[in-house]
């Protein structure tokens, strides 16, 4: 995995968010945003786990300005889009000064002139039903959070204190591997992102499933919860969209029970896992032990046949 791996997971809202595209508006859709003349091209990294990524603004022809810099250290940054839905991959290969809470400031930065100038406004500007069929189809404002992976610090689990700042808590991820240990990652909850630190490498459902919880239980949730406020804006502004696009407590709470329910957080989850998997291995070297005593009870007794 890279040093620190950070997703931001977004949620458009529409005019009319009953609005519905066919096939065909959204692959166009996905052709005019997911472009070069855009500044996103085809993913070329072979570990790219979506299909696009954007272009580094440094001699390429892609639209930018002052405010389009490439941050320190940023590797590569992959791009999911999918009529009301984007998500951008942020990869670094080199820790920064600050760790993951300098890097989380850089993606905030960075993402908030994306999403602004390479998705809202192209989505915005179209006319004519190419492709976007009607002013119902123009995004008012968009909900985002981030969720970052990012190693385990040094003796993280040994500090009470650092265990009780904020939402903190384990879960554990089944491996299918025989010589391979659960993974333990312990995770943070707070209202600028959710952290998950890891020993060994988080596996890629277990990530998926973590996004598709922030949608259900914080972005539609805080998106359903200002639908009144949604309602009375017709036009795109940077202002009205920070001023909305704030996590609360009760979609805090909402990620961390549906993670301690379905995600095996819960302690009795925890301890059950570990003792399955040592049954289970317990059980596998009981059988390959008894495998080679009946090797050599064959064995022997071609010996004494003899």
């Amino acid at each position: 995995m890279a040093e620190i791996e950070i997703y931001v997971p977004v949620l458009l809202n529409f005019r009319d968010n009953g609005l519905i595209y066919d096939s065909e508006d959204v692959r166009r859709l996905q052709t005019t945003l997911l472009g070069e003349a855009n500044g996103i091209r085809d993913a070329t990294a072979p570990d790219a786990l979506f299909e696009h990524e954007l272009v580094k603004p440094d001699g390429t022809p892609s639209p930018r300005d002052e405010h389009d810099d490439w941050p320190a250290h940023l590797a590569r940054v992959e791009v999911y889009y999918y009529h009301h839905r984007i998500i951008l991959r942020y990869l670094f290969d080199a820790a920064i000064p600050g760790g993951d809470r300098a890097a989380r400031q850089v993606v905030l930065r960075h993402s908030a002139y994306v999403l602004e100038h390479r998705f809202v406004r192209q989505i915005n500007s179209i006319r004519d039903g190419a492709p976007v069929p009607d002013e119902r189809g123009r995004v008012t404002s968009y909900y985002s959070y981030c969720l970052i992976f990012a190693l385990e610090p040094a003796g993280f689990r040994d500090g009470m204190e650092t265990l009780l700042g904020s939402h903190t808590f384990r879960i554990v991820e089944v491996t299918p591997k025989l010589y391979e240990r659960d993974r333990m990652h312990l995770v943070r909850i707070s209202i600028p992102s959710t952290n998950v630190y890891y020993r060994k490498d988080v596996g890629h459902f277990l990530k998926v499933d973590i996004l598709n919880a922030i949608y259900q239980h914080m972005l539609y949730a805080k998106k359903e919860k200002d639908e009144e406020e949604l309602l009375k804006l017709v036009d795109f502004t940077p202002e009205a969209t920070s001023r909305h696009n704030v996590m609360q407590e009760s979609q805090l709470h909402a990620l961390w029970d549906h993670a301690v329910d379905a995600l095996g957080g819960r302690t009795v989850d925890l301890h059950t896992v570990g003792q399955q998997a040592n049954l289970f291995r317990i059980s596998f070297l009981a059988v390959i032990l008894a495998a080679l005593s009946s090797v050599v009870a064959v064995v022997s007794l071609i010996e004494v046949m003899r």
